[in-house]
């Protein structure tokens, strides 16, 4: 997860940068490690992301910022 291309390959919204229609959820987004839970880091992004696809990106798909 990134702010460019170069250095990420989804946004902050988990869409990925190549394919506009494409948004990954999961803990393959973020680095962790075993010492912590990420489970609620997950359901946070996960919230977010749904949050984005729905009020942003059916009314214009495209490039969410």
């Amino acid at each position: 997860m990134a702010k460019s291309p170069d250095r990420g390959v989804v946004n902050m919204h988990q869409r990925h940068w190549d394919i506009s229609n494409l948004f990954v959820i999961g803990a393959s987004t973020f680095p962790n490690s075993g010492a912590a839970n990420p489970t609620p880091t997950i359901l946070a992004l996960t919230y977010r992301t749904a949050e984005a696809i729905v009020d942003k990106y059916l009314k214009t798909p495209g490039m969410l910022a």
